[in-house]
């Protein structure tokens, strides 16, 4: 409602010609509580641009904070920051500190998701990673938009709702307060203490035999020592360089691509207001579950690289429809397909998450995840500045442009370097420790390695054949000395031992590896 008003600030008067508030409720909204009309009007669009940046410029840093001092404690502190910043903003009495506060809360909040999400899937098996992680995802994008509806239709007052707000952020504090660290995370940092603690507590929590936990995780400690004596892996490289290093790689390009093209497509198109009725809400909930459980079912099947290319060949496809039937001028079909739009870049970022996490190795996996989120967040500033469009041919020209990004991310996602697909049932049953296997995979596994096939040589034999060459040893320039005699057939083998190639030391290490885990595989039947 508009009125004609005049207000004061600091002893000083001025006419103001309108407003955009009633003056009979004050302090219900931010515009009427920090009094944002006339000059300051400008200042209400100043929150979005603060409430994005704050997450551009705070959440790498906390991801970096996570890779170097750990994820309990980076999330229970971004947690009670997060609490106390929006108790702040419910109880600001200047615009400064709401707008600082909100900052705040911007960080925090993306920090803890991403984080949080992180946690999840390190502490998951990969055979249950896939849904686990999709559905952490889906489950706010899907009911959290219809929850701020109801909210909305209660109207409870500007200061009910930032209490509303307060309460879950103190449960969530609190909820992190009792998670453990990433057993992951432990291990990639050589702590191996903590790691054998939290693994050892999460056993006897899920009903796993102690004496199999501690066996298994013998076995992972001495795999790891020999890998760290055989090379200097991803993992052990530290800060910066290791970030460097990986996003010089095609996979980061992509996975950067990605999250710019679905935030930017989710931002640039909105609905029209007709369409803000109960029933586009529920046919809009509707659509969304439909199309997660059936991508998710096709990323279980596929892997995350072929979900997030379906994905974004749908946003493509729909971005050119849309383009046509908003150059003709049809409403409702346009509203149609925006809504679907809307869905399809929905569900691209529950892949996309799963997508990222697969991406970085554990040791940089928080620094990578949050940069690269952080890019799709220039994508959220982009479709902000481009919802002020209006005309038809421009419209017509921003669609065909996101169809070509979308084409353009498809490319980089398909034909750069790609992520490891997950194993087949099969292959993970080879790679289980003797400690997890059933009785008949140990009794196959006692065949394979009692065939004939499998059987080593005697070291004293052999060693005993290689002292009788040495004793006949033979240069092969010792028959030419001698024109006359006649090389003997021993001696011709010998020559042929001298002039082999000496074996490698990938082939020694190979074999000397096979040995030992042969001997840890039998040792550990004889503890059963």
């Amino acid at each position: 409602m508009q009125t004609r008003r005049t207000a004061s600030e600091n002893g000083r008067q001025f006419l103001a010609t309108s407003g955009t508030y009633d003056v009979e409720s004050v302090e219900e909204s931010t515009i009427s509580k920090y009094g944002l009309v006339c000059q300051d009007a400008w200042l209400d669009h100043l929150s979005f641009p603060v409430y994005v940046m704050g997450a551009v410029l705070v959440t790498p840093a906390i991801g970096a904070l996570s890779d170097h001092l750990g994820r309990k404690p980076t999330i229970v502190a971004s947690a009670w920051v997060l609490f106390c910043a929006s108790l702040c903003c419910g109880v600001s009495q200047t615009f400064a500190l709401f707008l600082a506060a909100r900052f705040v809360v911007s960080a925090t909040t993306y920090a803890c998701f991403l984080l949080l999400f992180i946690l999840l899937y390190e502490v998951t098996g990969r055979e249950r990673r896939t849904w686990l992680t999709f559905v952490n995802t889906a489950l706010p994008v899907t009911l959290m938009p219809r929850v701020l509806d109801v909210i909305r239709l209660a109207d409870p007052g500007w200061k009910v709702m930032k209490l509303l707000f307060v309460l879950p952020y103190l449960a969530l504090a609190l909820f992190c307060s009792r998670l453990e660290e990433s057993p992951t995370w432990l291990l990639s940092t050589w702590k191996m203490h903590r790691a054998e603690q939290v693994i050892l507590a999460a056993s006897a929590r899920n009903g796993v035999n102690q004496n199999q936990a501690e066996l298994t995780f013998r076995l992972l400690k001495l795999q790891m020592k020999k890998r760290e004596d055989a090379s200097m892996t991803v993992a052990t490289l530290k800060g910066g360089a290791a970030v460097g290093l990986a996003f010089t790689g095609g996979r980061a390009l992509s996975v950067a691509l990605a999250w710019f093209y679905l935030l930017l497509s989710f931002y640039v198109f909105h609905l029209p207001p007709e369409t803000n009725g109960v029933f586009w809400a529920v046919t809009q909930m509707l659509l969304q579950g439909l199309l997660y459980c059936s991508i998710g079912w096709f990323m279980h099947i596929r892997g995350a690289i072929d979900a997030l290319s379906m994905c974004l060949v749908l946003c493509g496809v729909l971005a050119l429809f849309l383009a046509a039937t908003t150059y003709d001028g049809r409403v409702t079909a346009s509203s149609l397909l925006t809504l679907l739009l809307k869905c399809v870049s929905s569900v691209g970022f529950s892949v996309n998450y799963s997508y990222t996490a697969e991406v970085f190795p554990t040791a940089i996996r928080s620094s990578g995840m949050c940069c690269a989120f952080i890019i799709g967040k220039f994508g959220t500033l982009s479709g902000g500045l481009l919802t002020s469009t209006k005309k038809p041919l421009t419209l017509f020209i921003l669609h065909l442009t996101m169809a070509g990004l979308a084409l353009l991310c498809t490319l980089a996602v398909q034909w750069l370097p790609v992520v490891i697909v997950a194993k087949k049932p099969e292959e993970l049953a080879k790679a289980l420790p003797v400690s997890l296997m059933s009785e008949e995979q140990r009794k196959e596994m006692i065949k394979a390695s009692l065939s004939p096939g499998c059987t080593k040589k005697d070291p004293k034999r052999r060693k005993q054949k290689s002292r009788r060459e040495k004793r006949h040893c033979w240069s092969p320039g010792s028959a030419a000395s001698f024109p006359g005699r006649r090389a003997r057939p021993s001696a011709l083998r010998n020559a042929a031992l001298i002039q082999r190639k000496p074996p490698s030391l990938r082939w020694i290490a190979c074999r000397s590896l096979g040995m030992r885990q042969t001997l840890f595989q039998c040792a550990s039947l004889l503890q059963r």
